[in-house]
């Protein structure tokens, strides 16, 4: 799971208001490059529809008001290939393990 944070505090003293949309627009060119990115090595990429805001005051520990989740993805590999999320090997065959993926 990658979870997308925008800081709407930082850009509230600027933009006002306007912060809130800014936040949410630049998540939205993240999650096209990250489909883009996702598409060519081979994985399937899914952005969630929702998630629930316990997420935010809990587990990632965001400050309420001033940091919002603006999306959720999970990605996922090739469905039975048993390669890491689409990494490859130094010889590109698909990597087994953490340790075989060609950085």
């Amino acid at each position: 799971m990658i979870f997308l944070v925008g800081g709407v505090a930082r850009l509230s003293g600027k933009y006002g208001h306007f912060a809130y949309r800014l936040i949410n627009l630049d998540a939205g060119c993240a999650l096209a490059q990250m489909g883009i990115l996702a598409r060519a090595a081979g994985v399937t990429m899914r952005a969630a529809p929702s998630w629930t805001e316990r997420i935010a005051r809990s587990d990632l520990e965001l400050l309420p008001g001033r940091e919002l989740i603006t999306a959720v993805v999970g990605l996922y590999g090739p469905t039975g290939s048993g390669d890491v999320a689409g990494w490859r090997d130094s010889a590109g065959r698909p990597a087994r393990s953490d340790e075989e993926r060609a950085v």
